[in-house]
């Protein structure tokens, strides 16, 4: 297995062996996973549902001041 594998072109199945006995890299391979969706999916879409719910003129102020100041 190799980097090509970790890269994959968008579509591709990557096949991951585990060899004969799998049962000792199961349970850590599938909480790095669950970790890595948590993180990248599930927290973000939390994070903007909280967002969303802030009034829209408070979230423009907000957003406005959060702007960094382009320097002349």
């Amino acid at each position: 297995m190799g980097n090509d594998t970790l890269h994959a072109e968008e579509g591709e199945l990557a096949v991951l062996y585990l060899g004969s006995e799998p049962e000792e890299i199961i349970e850590p391979l599938f909480e790095a996973v669950n970790t890595l969706i948590e993180e990248l999916i599930t927290q973000p879409a939390k994070a903007e549902a909280l967002y969303a719910l802030i009034p829209e003129t408070k979230r423009e102020v907000a957003e406005r001041k959060s702007k960094p100041v382009k320097a002349d």
